[in-house]
This record gives structure tokens, C-alpha cells and sequence, in this order.
């Protein structure tokens, strides 16, 4: 029986503040029932900003208050703009090593200025008879000249003058390439200064090279010639072969400016072996390739380091013409760097080439002036040792 009444007793039921009926609305979206979620209900934190003096008429320091950027978005950007910073930082000190050294460069001294326009043909004039007078002068020292002596001399001067007048004869930059090898580069490896190294068949080619172009070009010279002058051949040879080379860049480079045929005179005097490569290769001529070399390709830094130091490898001295040229560079790639050459030029120069290469130009540098510094020493050293020796004995 108390089972029974306690059955149909109605049961309890919490009495909550809501209904669940209250849940429900009117409208037919399930807007309520979202923010009721575990989605939109998580948990956020939002850092509040930090009290401040209210300034009238100034910005707050923090202004991202008013700012729609999320804070995973600000954080990216931080990021991108630190990438940018790093870069930035980069280019700031290659700039600052370029800067630096041109200013070494302005203050060791301007160049040379250069002759006014009326004076240079009596330049011109008084260099080329420097030049021809050359081989003649270099006699014996401390000794009176023999008549073979001034024979020989008369012989230098004048194959040194036929090879220059028609060298100076050929109306094109081709035609004086070839003069130039045919006259001299061939007949230079038709004497055999190499014959361990040179092989056989490339010997017999340049010498059938050589003697075409004796034929064709002095046929008269074999009956005329005595036997003593065609001895002296090879000295002959050693003795102009350096000033006709010298005397081939000058000339393609006032003539011909825009020839870019002198940039493999160095290279194929390499090929005719190394005795003939010293007997013609000079420091000059080593200048006259790298300024011809710059003023044609100014982007191509790495070749001037390169032949800097194919110079330093072959033992030949840098002077003060190759640490202009070596300024010039620098100079030029400040001024391109700063936009003063035009915003095209500012980017190109910009590149990560173009900053290695002025890093390998100015290590050049330091290395030309401290070697200066070491040559003036050991003067300086020589003078005053001389000179407790005068006073000793």
C-alpha cells in the first residue's frame, strides 16, 4: 500500500532559477544556443593597457588601443620587419668599409690632374719619343758604348720603328690584332723558348706562321741581313717585345676606345709559354689591362681581384698606377651605391656580388699600402746604414 502511494505521489524537482523554456526565443537562428558553447566560451586573456597622464593634444605611447591588427598579425610583421633590420644592418657596414676607404682615398691625395687639351698632343708627342728612344739607351753602366755596342742599338731602333709604323698603318682594331701576332706573338713562338713544354705540332705551326709573314711582309730582309744581325735576333726580340705590347694597348685604347680585342693580350701571351709570358709581360701592361678592364665591365669587380692576384702570384710589383686604378673602382662603386649615378645603377650595385668584390678591392688596397710602407722602411734602413758607414770609415 505505501508503495502503490508513493508512486503516484508527485516526485521533486529542483526549482532552478531559469526554465528551459527561457532558452528558447522567438527568432529561429541559434544565436543563444552558440554562446552556450565550449567554442565561444573559452577562456581569453587580454592584457589591459597601463594607466598614463592623459596628455591633451599627443598620442598615447601605446596606439595599438585603436588598431584592428590581431596580435598573431602585429607578431608576423615584427618579425618581417626584423628580417628587414638584419639586412639593412648588413648593407649599413659594407657601406660603412666602402665609405671608410674612400676616404683613406681623398685623403692620401687626389689624382693627377690631367693636361689641358692644348698640351696634350705635346704629351702624347713627348711620351712616344720616350718610348722610341727607349731600347736605344739601355747600354752597359759604368761603361763607355763599343761600336757593337751602338750597332746593336741601331738594329733595337729600328725594328722597334718598322713594327710600330705598320702596326699604326692598319685601319681597324682587327687589323692591328693581327699585325700584332703575325709581327711579333709568332715569331716570339717560332724561337722555341719553351721546347720542353711547348709540343711539337703547335711549334711547327707558328713557326710556318712566322716565316709566311717574313715573306709577305720583308721579303728584302734575308739577302740584306748579315749574319751577325740575325744572331742578335733574340736580343732584339727581348728587348722591344715588352714596349710593343705596352705600345699595342696605348694605341687600341686612344684609337680604338670602344675595341675590347686588348683584353686577350694577356691571355694569349700565357699560351706561348712562361719564358715568353715574363719576357713580355710588365706591370704596365698589367695596369693598362686592369683600367681597359674596368672601364669596360665596372660591374665585374671579382675580375679585377682576380687579376690582382694573378699579379701578386707572378711576383710582378704593384706601383702607384695599379692603387689609382684599385681607388677609381672604389670610388666609383661609392658613388653608384649613394644613387648619384642614376636609382638603376643604385640597385644593381647593391648586389651581394658587388659587396664581395669591394671587399676583396680594399683587402687589395691594404695589402698595396702596407707593402709601400714596408719598401719606404727598407729604404730608410739601407739610407741610414750607408750613411754610419760613410761616417765609420
Amino acid at each position: 500500500m505505501l508503495e502503490r502511494a508513493l508512486r503516484k505521489a508527485p516526485r521533486w524537482r529542483p526549482q532552478w532559477p531559469w526554465r528551459c523554456d527561457d532558452l528558447t526565443t522567438s527568432s529561429t537562428t541559434l544565436l543563444p544556443f552558440l554562446y552556450h558553447t565550449r567554442t565561444i566560451q573559452r577562456r581569453q586573456y587580454v592584457q589591459l593597457p597601463y594607466e598614463e597622464d592623459n596628455i591633451p593634444f599627443e598620442g598615447g605611447a601605446d596606439e595599438r588601443e585603436k588598431s584592428t591588427i590581431t596580435h598573431r598579425e602585429r607578431q608576423t610583421f615584427e618579425k618581417l620587419f626584423s628580417l628587414q633590420r638584419k639586412s639593412t644592418s648588413k648593407e649599413t657596414g659594407l657601406d660603412r668599409i666602402l665609405e671608410d676607404a674612400v676616404g683613406q682615398i681623398n685623403a692620401r691625395g687626389h689624382p693627377k690632374p690631367r693636361l689641358p687639351s692644348a698640351l696634350r698632343p705635346l704629351a702624347e708627342e713627348a711620351r712616344d719619343l720616350e718610348r722610341a728612344a727607349g731600347p736605344t739607351s739601355r747600354v752597359r753602366k759604368g761603361k763607355a758604348p763599343t761600336g757593337e755596342d751602338e750597332k746593336r742599338s741601331r738594329l733595337i731602333k729600328k725594328e722597334y720603328d718598322d713594327i710600330t709604323a705598320r702596326l699604326q698603318k692598319e685601319p681597324t682594331d682587327v687589323g692591328v690584332t693581327r699585325m700584332l701576332k703575325s709581327l711579333l706573338l709568332d715569331r716570339v713562338a717560332a724561337m722555341g723558348l719553351d721546347n720542353d713544354i711547348r709540343p711539337s705540332t703547335t711549334m711547327t705551326k707558328a713557326k710556318t706562321r712566322a716565316l709566311t709573314s717574313e715573306k709577305k711582309h720583308a721579303k728584302k730582309k734575308a739577302s740584306d741581313t748579315p749574319k751577325a744581325e740575325k744572331v742578335d735576333a733574340l736580343r732584339i726580340m727581348t728587348t722591344n717585345l715588352s714596349l710593343h705590347l705596352q705600345d699595342y694597348m696605348h694605341h687600341m685604347r686612344t684609337t680604338f676606345p670602344s675595341s675590347t680585342l686588348p683584353l686577350l693580350l694577356l691571355p694569349h701571351l700565357k699560351t706561348l709559354g712562361p719564358a715568353a709570358f715574363a719576357l713580355g709581360a710588365t706591370t704596365t701592361l698589367y695596369n693598362a689591362h686592369l683600367s681597359l678592364l674596368h672601364s669596360k665591365y665596372p660591374l665585374s669587380l671579382h675580375l679585377l681581384n682576380d687579376t690582382l692576384a694573378e699579379m701578386d702570384s707572378n711576383v710582378y710589383a704593384f706601383d702607384d698606377e695599379t692603387l689609382e686604378i684599385v681607388d677609381e673602382a672604389l670610388r666609383r662603386t661609392n658613388r653608384a651605391r649613394h644613387g648619384h649615378e642614376g636609382p638603376a645603377l643604385q640597385a644593381v650595385f647593391g648586389a651581394e656580388r658587388i659587396g664581395k668584390g669591394v671587399q676583396g678591392l680594399v683587402e687589395w688596397r691594404d695589402v698595396m699600402l702596407a707593402r709601400r710602407q714596408e719598401e719606404a722602411l727598407r729604404k730608410a734602413r739601407s739610407i741610414s746604414g750607408g750613411e754610419g758607414l760613410g761616417m765609420r770609415a
